[in-house]
């Protein structure tokens, strides 16, 4: 909060804690935290091009031409066609967190205005106009062989993509429905894709857990979906983070404080547990148990021991260490 130091935070949160748990709840602070700084966050940013995208476009030229990467980078004319593939890119925003703009301001010379849409749902008119300079800037039958999917943090992955009831649903599935949609409307120019595209869907953060079921959790999407699903996806990471990230809710200290300290006053449609009637989220959502806080937010996956804040009106009223703003209201 504005004119409010870190230390009248921790003072004010520490104090909610009976003085026989407050040593417990400091080492959680103190040895489990993980804070992402903004100077963190803009790092993982600036590397997502030339660690993710860059090394992507050459592998693609190397295997069409049937060489090594190191070639291609070597050659005139490999180095040529892996410009016309950045060209050919289109990047997208799954939320706020994707911070396009710093992904913009980091690749100036590499990467046109045009091919950055800070939304994962564009307009007709949006997919129109990137597809229309697209042609302006290359060839006249150009059409778009990659696009990136980008966001901040991802824990368990049911946001991207979960099945429900036997239904697919999440932001990757919905995404699926708003590009054929486009790719049907844009016909009359040629189409949007080409027929080699493939999509990507990078994370500047993630769990490890996360890591690898998003993957799993696409390929069984893609077993069902057949012809319905995209024809490449492939996943990336800024950073993955160690296991110990998650509290392990067997240590008597911390299931003392989860439970003793919790009122549900905290639980809302959008960040309950699911799964069955239980809405409990003393773990996190989706009961991750992180100790995890972004600099521009605290995700809902965090003990909201770290972020819960209520009245008190309904048991003990929780006071936050790292506010979380919410996304849905």
């Amino acid at each position: 909060l504005a004119g409010t130091r870190f230390i009248g935070s921790l003072l004010s949160w520490i104090q909610q804690f009976k003085k026989a748990d407050r040593s417990a709840a400091y080492a959680l602070l103190r040895e489990r935290l993980i804070y992402v700084s903004a100077a963190e966050m803009l790092r993982l940013v600036e590397s997502f091009y030339p660690d993710a995208v860059e090394p992507e476009l050459v592998r693609r030229v190397a295997t069409r031409q049937g060489r090594k990467p190191y070639e291609v980078r070597m050659d005139p004319v490999g180095r040529k066609e892996v410009q016309a593939l950045r060209s050919q890119t289109l990047f997208l925003g799954m939320s706020e967190g994707a911070r396009l703009d710093l992904v913009r301001r980091a690749n100036v010379g590499l990467l046109v205005n045009e091919q950055i849409i800070v939304t994962a749902e564009p307009d007709m008119s949006r997919w129109r106009s990137a597809l229309g300079k697209l042609k302006q800037r290359s060839e006249q039958d150009a059409r778009f062989s990659s696009i990136y999917l980008i966001d901040d943090f991802v824990a368990s992955g049911t946001t991207l993509l979960r099945q429900e009831n036997g239904a697919w649903d999440g932001k990757l599935h919905r995404f699926r429905k708003v590009l054929r949609e486009a790719e049907n409307a844009l016909a009359d120019v040629g189409g949007l894709l080409d027929p080699d595209w493939a999509l990507h869907v990078h994370h500047y953060v993630a769990t490890q857990p996360a890591s690898s079921l998003i993957q799993a959790r696409e390929a069984e999407a893609r077993a069902v979906l057949a012809d319905g699903w995209f024809p490449k996806v492939t996943f990336s990471f800024g950073h993955v983070l160690p296991p110990s990230a998650a509290v392990d809710p067997s240590d008597p200290a911390m299931a003392h404080l989860v439970s003793t300290y919790y009122n549900s006053d905290i639980e809302t449609a959008h960040n309950t547990a699911g799964g069955g009637t239980s809405t409990d989220i003393r773990w996190g959502y989706k009961n991750c148990g992180l100790t995890l806080v972004l600099e521009h937010n605290t995700p809902n996956n965090t003990l909201p021991l770290i972020w819960g804040s209520t009245d008190g009106s309904n048991g003990h009223p929780m006071r936050p260490l790292f506010r979380r703003r919410q996304r849905h209201s």
